[in-house]
């Protein structure tokens, strides 16, 4: 019954033998003995990652849930006085969940010895949750260095420090640990998200591949791999991955909205309504199986995409217990607007944001900028990092961190600008450090979270009858919500048609929209005005292998030649992008994921678009960038309305009655910039 002993034990013949299953077992046998349920399991996941069909191994693991089922009290009394006995007890309190008492018992362990391993740990795991990291760190260090050849410490450890941004160090740890145990899942899964967020996503590839040799069917691992190609735009490679996971477990989170949207990316579009009609009779049921923002490639129905948000937020993006915002009233003479964003720097939000930004009126607001994306070095990281009042790198700072600096600043207004898009910092504002908190221009949607007050748009993305599918309250810009400004198209960067790839004497129908946001109806459209106009090509932007073949392939198969489309390569600047829509005849919008920036680009530079309007967000933002340039007769209804008024548009423009699109007065930049500035100046926590 010496269990602390035979602990130590075990991990000295691990160190020489981590391949030996029913050491894994004794292991586990041993920590559940001393009621540590958290590491029993590990050890038996371990375990059965090498021996799937081990019989002890899956005995033991029976062992582990009979014992979860099994109400323990506490070993709770003012007469215990043994190390052991108070570290178990702390155990035993910890498992029932009276973490009070655990960390009291744990303290009072440590104060009779100082290097008990066990409290060490189990103290510091309770300090993370509560979100004390530099506490937990210290007391891992010791931990650590009671037990240096311990793979638990070192992962525990290493993770700690990941949250609060000590990036090589837990990179350094997490490596020891992995070097003591190699089939440790848990610390290769935390190696790749640290290395992915280190933006070294090669290497995040490597080790995920590594831990799949030694165990093929991990379904953790195999999900960060699929995300990581993902992330690579190796998305045909990345649809394999997640199809084996579901292979492997059918309800794994957010598995088949990774697939649908990897397909989608690739313009793979193989069973994908079966696909579609599940995620959304899951969805619909409450279950995680797809990001809100993926959701939105596949349907415009708003309900199902509030519920959807609702489950992610709930999950991703809790509120926390306490606000630090106590209902404290703020007399400054400016009022202090946080805009946090993953996005200021060379990004659709970079461009746009600054006309909005350049017009906030100085004289009432003052400014904070957390940017949580990456220095690009651009003009428009510069901008940005000069134009606010205060600017704050987001990047080694946890979110109560940040959220304590919105909070001694005394925000008043906290504005988010990424919602559920990548780099998101939404976790700061789940500290509630602001008294009035909004989600804007990031993020086509709503988020269903309960610090979100308001929401920006406008009278065409969210007409009235369609507000009760939002959680936030309309805050209604008087034109479109998008920054929109009057352009002037810069003719020294416009090349020559051969030299785009095009063909000299040709109809240019173009979509430079996002890849995932093509799909297979939208696609049929394009096709049939292909083929109504045999001296037409379709010009599309360049993203990535897989989706050029499979589209090239689609063509084809319409009896369509596959050299008329044409794909345009990256360039270096906004202008050498913009330049091209000289060449463009009729710009064709995607649904029901409208193009944003894109619609806006086509318009500023004088080229018509056409688009299909439906019942969310994200598939109006396009009728309202028309309704801003007076171009409502090109909204369609539905594909076939589509078909029609995209051949009336080019057929005016060959006859020379098209009208070139103009921005409306009531919605340049200024006017915006006066409708922004009137929604912060009238609001506050009692409006």
């Amino acid at each position: 019954q010496q269990f602390h002993e035979a602990a130590e034990k075990i991990d000295q013949f691990l160190q020489r033998k981590y391949d030996f299953t029913l050491a894994h077992v004794t292991r586990s046998k041993i920590m559940l003995s001393l009621k540590n349920v958290r590491l029993a399991k590990q050890s038996i996941q371990t375990a059965l990652s090498l021996e799937p069909n081990s019989e002890e191994a899956k005995q033991q693991l029976m062992e582990i849930t009979n014992f979860e089922n099994i109400s323990i009290k506490p070993l709770i009394s003012p007469n215990l006085d043994s190390i052991s006995t108070l570290t178990l007890s702390g155990l035993r309190a910890q498992e029932q969940g009276d973490i009070s008492a655990a960390e009291t018992l744990f303290k009072s362990a440590l104060n009779k010895n100082p290097d008990e391993y066990f409290a060490l740990y189990s103290l510091a795991v309770i300090k993370s949750t509560q979100d004390d990291l530099d506490a937990s760190i210290e007391l891992l260090q010791r931990a650590v260095s009671v037990r240096p050849n311990c793979a638990e410490a070192l992962f525990a450890l290493g993770t700690s420090q990941m949250s609060k941004g000590l990036w090589e160090a837990s990179l350094n740890n997490l490596n020891m640990a992995l070097a003591l145990n190699p089939y440790y899942e848990e610390a290769r899964v935390n190696q790749s998200n640290l290395l992915h967020s280190m933006r070294r996503p090669k290497e995040a590839l490597l080790t995920l591949n590594i831990g799949l040799e030694k165990t093929p069917n991990s379904q953790k691992l195999l999900n960060n791999k699929g995300y990581i190609l993902s992330e690579i735009k190796q998305y045909s490679s990345a649809a394999d991955t997640f199809e084996k996971l579901l292979n492997l477990n059918s309800k794994y989170e957010n598995a088949l909205g990774l697939l649908a949207h990897a397909k989608l990316h690739a313009c793979d579009w193989t069973n994908l309504p079966i696909l579609k009609d599940e995620i959304i009779k899951e969805v619909s049921s409450g279950a995680a199986v797809i990001q809100p923002f993926a959701l939105m490639s596949l349907t415009d129905d708003p309900q199902i995409i509030r519920n959807c948000a609702k489950i992610f937020g709930k999950q991703k993006f809790p509120p926390k217990a306490r606000d630090l915002w106590k209902g404290e009233k703020y007399r400054h003479r400016k009022k202090r607007i946080a805009f946090l964003s993953a996005d200021f720097r060379e990004h659709a939000v970079g461009y746009l944001f600054r006309e909005i930004l350049a017009r906030i009126d100085p004289l009432r607001f003052e400014t904070l900028a957390v940017h949580s994306g990456v220095n690009d070095g651009s003009d428009v990281y510069c901008y940005y990092k000069t134009k606010f009042d205060h600017y704050i790198s987001a990047e080694s700072k946890t979110s109560l961190e940040l959220a304590e600096i919105l909070k001694v600043f005394e925000t008043d207004i906290a504005i988010d600008l990424s919602g559920y898009t990548s780099g998101s910092r939404l976790d700061v504002l789940s500290h509630r450090p602001a008294p009035i908190q909004i989600s804007y221009l990031g993020y086509p949607g709503t988020l269903v979270l309960p610090y979100i007050d308001y929401l920006i748009s406008d009278n065409v993305t969210i007409p009235e009858s369609e507000a009760h599918h939002y959680s936030e309250r309309i805050l209604r810009l008087d034109s479109c919500y998008l920054p929109t400004f009057k352009r002037r198209l810069d003719k020294n960067f416009i090349k020559s048609k051969s030299e785009y790839g095009l063909p000299e004497n040709s109809i240019i129908f173009c979509s430079f929209n996002h890849d995932y946001k093509i799909n297979e109806p939208i696609f049929n459209a394009w096709m049939s005005l292909l083929d109504q106009h045999q001296n037409s090509c379709l010009w599309l932007m360049k993203l990535n292998e897989d989706a050029q073949r499979n589209l090239k392939c689609k063509a084809a198969n319409y009896g369509i030649a596959p050299e008329r489309l044409v794909f345009a390569t990256r360039v270096k600047t906004l202008d050498e992008h913009l330049a091209r829509y000289a060449h463009a005849d009729l710009c064709l919008d995607t649904f029901p994921y409208n193009g944003h920036t894109t619609t806006f680009d086509a318009l500023s530079m004088g080229v018509n678009v056409v688009s299909i309007s439906g019942r969310a967000f994200q598939s109006r933002v396009a009728a309202s960038l028309l309704t801003d340039y007076g171009q409502t007769q090109n909204i369609s209804a539905n594909l076939i309305e589509y078909q029609e008024k995209a051949k009336q548009a080019l057929e005016l423009k060959q006859t020379g009655n098209n009208s070139t699109p103009v921005l409306a007065v009531n919605a340049t930049a200024e006017s915006k910039g006066e409708s922004f500035n009137s929604i912060l100046a009238s609001l506050s926590p009692h409006c």
